[in-house]
């Protein structure tokens, strides 16, 4: 059990990025859309992104790998609405803000 636990650490955050950002953006995500937000996420749901409203993020996220049609699942979820998700070998940090404007449907 500790050798799957150092490996896992050793692991888990290999290609590690954050992003976290105050949204400029006057319309919330929800609020236009019917489509559940990724803040809303569990973790290990495997989503779909289906639109991202944030326009001061989408180059950013997309050099990253995030952008509509791509496939995520979710490793962790804060208390204050921080998400991580991995993408192929990365995991992408996104803060609450971020996460909110990023819309997804079920896979």
């Amino acid at each position: 059990m500790k050798r799957l636990a150092k490996n896992f650490q050793k692991n888990s955050w290999r290609g590690f990025m954050f992003f976290c950002a105050t949204v400029q953006s006057s319309t919330h995500a929800n609020e236009s859309n019917s489509s559940p937000s990724l803040s809303q996420a569990k973790v290990g749901d495997c989503l779909q992104i289906t639109k991202i409203c944030c326009s001061e993020c989408v180059s950013d996220l997309a050099r990253q790998g995030l952008a509509s049609g791509v496939k995520v699942e979710v490793a962790s979820v804060t208390h204050n609405g921080s998400i991580v998700v991995t993408l192929g070998d990365k995991n992408i940090g996104l803060g609450a803000a971020i996460a909110r404007q990023i819309l997804v449907a079920p896979l």
